[in-house]
């Protein structure tokens, strides 16, 4: 049953979504009532007969009538053409009452007083408050010319004339009551409906900016990241050209060394450009990990083994710090497995160490660790410093956005917010242990991959 009820529903054309809630009810009904009338009919028949009178016939007709344009409204109703089977349905049931008033007088509402109450209830909630009181004028109409056709057969106007007149008006005064209730409440429920999806459109316009902002978020934030690669590229720029310097100097050395090394045979030459070639890779290497830093490119996560991301970046950490700064790195001879966006992870080391080195003006240590924490599958990547420190209340603000301790000019505050944004969106997470004068420790849990066995 609920199969048919949703392929009925599926197959219906209509655009309102509170006509193709109704669909299934009313297309039931339809069907019911295109099957009672038929058995009723057939019922009268057999108990009484059949019709000798023009009346009577016309009244089974229209009760016909109505089982066919209930059968006829269950097509419509398919074809997605609600109202139109409601108001073919209505024209036809007050067909009916009217011929069967006219044929028994108000008899005919213990015959059709259900028929009376459905006209109703279908124009009230399927249709508009003008076709639940037309109906309800075209109801009194009927029961008038029931009362009269009542009082004409019985020839009533005299003794019994009173009792007439007052069953006309009990009929009037319940049937005023049933459409006053059923206005107020389907106006009542379109009222709220139409606040409902009035809420809806709001919350679909909100939800609607609330994607917008979000996509504009994560573009300025990847721009941001960027500019803080780019920042970072400068800080060791000058180390960089320092390595550069010491590469030149060798292949200069080699250079000027040319006539010795002609003198001493193809040996010495082949030695020479094999010094050469030595120096000349490792410019290219340090070349090509600063390239690869600084372009732009977008945040995917990717699995990678921790502990060799941080020694292929050790020599460009150390260009951040003057010559007076210790850099030491250890972690235990195991696969660190992790799951986070690369570039990401290297721009995170940057800023702490960045951070550090501004907190160690006269000198000092940073130190890397990398700890496996398997209770917790866990990673932990701890970068400490022997700076100045921090208090309690600037580390409680450490990672708000805009918050500097730094002189104007020298500092944004928005390197250690970046941070603890980029690790909260990869699944890690960030804390920082100091006291004033003794350095600062900064924790980060990152994510274990489990993809270990890719690595």
């Amino acid at each position: 049953m609920g199969r048919a009820v949703a392929a009925w529903r599926s197959i219906t054309l209509l655009h309102n979504a509170c006509d193709r809630r109704c669909t299934a009810v009313l297309g039931s009904l339809f069907v019911v009532i295109g099957l009672l009338l038929p058995v009723w009919v057939l019922h009268r028949v057999y108990t009484e007969g059949l019709p000798v009178s023009v009346g009577e016939m016309i009244d089974l007709a229209t009760d016909i009538q109505v089982a066919l344009i209930a059968w006829w409204g269950v097509v419509l109703i398919r074809r997605g053409e609600l109202q139109l089977s409601v108001g073919l349905f209505l024209g036809a049931s007050l067909m009916s009452l009217a011929s069967t008033h006219a044929v028994f007088g108000l008899r005919g509402q213990k015959l059709d007083a259900a028929l009376c109450v459905l006209s109703l209830l279908l124009s009230g909630w399927m249709q508009r408050r003008r076709a639940l009181w037309l109906v309800f004028v075209c109801l009194q109409l009927i029961f008038v010319i029931g009362a009269l056709v009542e009082l004409q057969q019985h020839r009533l106007y005299g003794r019994l004339y009173a009792p007439t007149w007052v069953a006309l008006s009990v009929l009037s005064t319940s049937y005023l009551l049933i459409a006053l209730i059923v206005d107020r409440s389907a106006e009542t429920l379109r009222e709220t409906l139409a606040e409902s999806q009035a809420k809806s459109r709001d919350l679909e316009r909100a939800s609607q900016r609330l994607h917008e902002e979000m996509e504009r978020r994560s573009s300025v934030q990847q721009r941001l990241v960027h500019v803080q690669k780019l920042e970072a590229v400068g800080r060791v720029a000058g180390g960089v050209a320092h390595d550069f310097d010491n590469v030149l100097s060798i292949v200069l050395g080699y250079a000027q060394r040319r006539d010795r090394l002609a003198e001493a045979g193809a040996a010495a030459l082949v030695g020479a450009l094999e010094g050469v070639e030595g120096a000349a890779r490792r410019g290219i290497m340090v070349s090509r990990r600063l390239l690869s830093f600084s372009r732009y490119e977008d945040t995917y996560a990717e699995h990678f083994d921790a502990a060799v991301a941080v020694r292929e970046l050790l020599a460009m950490l150390r260009q951040l710090f003057d010559a007076d700064v210790r850099v030491d790195f250890a972690a235990e001879d195991i696969p660190m497995p992790v799951c986070f966006d690369r570039s990401q992870f290297e721009l995170v080391l940057f800023n702490i160490a960045a951070n550090a080195r501004d907190a160690m003006p006269h000198g000092g240590r940073f130190d890397i660790r990398l700890v496996y924490l398997r209770d917790c599958r866990k990673i932990e990547l701890s970068l400490g410093d022997t700076g100045c420190g921090m208090s309690d209340d600037v580390r409680k603000r450490v990672f708000e956005p805009f918050y500097t301790t730094k002189p104007a000019g020298q500092g944004s505050g928005l390197g250690l917010a970046m941070v603890r944004d980029l690790l909260l969106a990869g699944q890690a997470s960030i804390d920082v242990h100091s006291t004033l004068g003794q350095g600062a420790r900064f924790r980060i849990l990152l994510p274990v991959s489990e993809c270990a066995n890719d690595l």
